[in-house]
């Protein structure tokens, strides 16, 4: 029975650090210890960040598939880091870019200010980023940062099952 309760506590364990890695620790506890899901929206000031690499299509097209991949994950790894830092959750991936909300499950007064600082450190470990990428005779990536901030309706939506949470 012990031995049952141990395997159980540490599959929820892991299950919290996977969705943390994912959406950030704050929004794992929130998520992990809520009773139940609010449907419907509330409207909220939040901060938006958006990230996205300049030139990579056509860089690609001249790599192997599986190498493109490795390098988009290896920023990802990268800009992630820094948002989740910040304490700002990844909304969404598109391709490459990167949508990361500051605020959405609870609103603080220096959502803008560390939206703002989070785009200001990423256009530096994108610097760290490519220093490293330079020793392996890769070129540098340039990348589009900008931040928005303003009122949003916050709602979770789609089907019961695959529920996502904007």
């Amino acid at each position: 029975m012990a031995l049952e309760a141990a395997r159980a506590a540490f599959s929820a364990e892991r299950a919290r650090e996977r969705f943390g890695a994912n959406v950030g620790r704050e929004v794992a506890v929130l998520a992990l210890t809520a009773r139940e899901i609010v449907l419907g929206g509330r409207r909220q000031p939040v901060a938006v960040l958006f990230c996205d690499l300049r030139g990579i299509t056509r860089a690609s097209k001249r790599q192997p598939p599986a190498e493109v991949v490795r390098q988009l994950n290896e920023y990802f790894e990268v800009m992630v880091a820094v948002v989740h830092a910040h304490g700002a959750v990844v909304d969404k991936y598109v391709g490459d870019a990167i949508m990361a909300v500051f605020g959405a499950s609870t609103g603080r007064p220096d959502d803008a200010r560390r939206a703002v600082r989070a785009a200001l450190t990423m256009e530096h470990a994108l610097r760290l980023h490519d220093a490293r990428r330079h020793l392996d005779g890769l070129p540098s990536l340039q990348t589009g940062v900008g931040v928005h901030y303003g009122e949003v309706v916050a709602a979770t939506s789609g089907r019961r099952a695959t529920r996502s949470t904007p």
